[in-house]
């Protein structure tokens, strides 16, 4: 028996196929995880879902998933580079079959030995938090209907929903909010200070006390990744897409680089860290798999942090790598580098 993840698939079904034989596939004794963008821009969406069902596949859902998902219900309109047509030109019955397969899969995989997310985690969470939280956004999102879509993804971005959340709302729909940020879109984040506008934030923490009142942030679980709303916090970035480079001046860091971050700050910015419960550095008890990155590749990453997309939608390659089945020990710095190494390979038809 084997564990297999297999990162950003993006409709390219050929490779996918050949990515199963060259493993030598078994769905009887094996498990294959996905990470994330099965469909998007490669032009085999249905071969994807096909070989996915009949395989057995556990995926967690990325941000073209949820694009996906809410152009099926007509929240959103599909665009050409989509490649959506071959499903959403399908029989009702054959596409709302794998529009409810893909949205039950949910947004966090755990097992003993490993984590899978599509985008990224947060490293200030508890690995209860992580589990809750994942959970908790899967149940939710599993249950949704048209009116659901259309309510959250009508031409709208999560930020959008950020910016129109007042505080007399339940604080579990920005916890939503927050969760599909973190799960499926994020890649860097930047340390700010609540006189800052933010994406958490857009009125900047101190506008938004005088406006709602500190009590009122301070006394209710707001959020999930801001506990102090008067202190700097780790913000989302959403314009950073590119090579993962640290800038300690502008205090933008990719997400897995919280640790450095928080070293680097302590003595440019130690006002803005020191004692700051926004900023409690748990670390991961496990390895973490995630897709979402393409141009992470080539880079040497924190050790267990291990991205899972090569591109291969883009022309690059398709990739799949072996799990562990157990606990990991994660100071093992040479079984962690192992497990990062890729055990299939296929290129991209040209």
């Amino acid at each position: 028996m084997a564990k297999y993840v297999i990162g950003d698939i993006h409709g390219c079904g050929e490779e996918f196929a050949r990515l199963l034989d060259e493993l030598a596939f078994n769905p009887s004794k094996d498990e294959l995880y996905l990470a994330g963008d099965l469909i998007g821009r490669g032009t085999s969406p249905q071969l994807v879902f096909d070989l996915a069902i009949k395989h057995q596949a556990q995926a967690v859902l990325g941000n073209y998933d949820l694009h996906f998902l809410a152009c099926l219900h007509g929240a959103r309109q599909a665009i050409p580079s989509d490649n959506f047509e071959q499903i959403l030109n399908l029989d009702a019955k054959k596409r709302n079959y794998y529009g409810s397969w893909l949205q039950e899969q949910g947004f966090v995989r755990e097992e003993d030995g490993f984590y899978l997310v599509h985008a990224s985690l947060d490293p200030s969470w508890s690995a209860e938090q992580i589990t809750t939280y994942g959970k908790e956004l899967s149940t939710y999102f599993a249950s949704w209907q048209t009116s659901d879509f259309m309510h959250f993804f009508s031409n709208k971005r999560f930020i959008d929903g950020l910016k129109e959340f007042d505080y007399t709302q339940e604080s579990s729909l920005r916890h939503l909010y927050e969760c599909l940020f973190i799960f499926t879109v994020c890649r860097y984040r930047k340390l700010t200070t609540v006189d800052e506008s933010s994406i958490l934030f857009p009125q900047s923490l101190t506008a938004l006390s005088q406006e709602v009142g500190l009590e009122n942030l301070n006394n209710y679980p707001w959020s999930v990744l801001v506990k102090d709303f008067q202190r700097s916090f780790f913000d989302i970035d959403v314009g950073m897409k590119g090579e993962p480079i640290c800038m300690p001046e502008q205090r933008l860091y990719p997400w897995f680089e919280f640790a450095r971050m928080l070293d680097e700050q302590t003595r440019l910015n130690p006002e803005l860290v020191k004692d700051n419960p926004n900023l409690q550095y748990q670390g991961f008890t496990k390895p973490v798999y995630f897709g979402h990155w393409s141009r992470l590749n080539g880079h040497e990453l924190v050790p267990g942090i291990i991205c899972t997309d090569t591109s291969c939608v883009y022309g690059d390659r398709l990739t799949a790598y072996q799990l562990s089945e157990s606990a990991v020990n994660m100071q093992d710095l040479a079984t962690l580098k192992q497990l990062a190494q890729p055990v299939a390979t296929v290129y991209k038809d040209k």
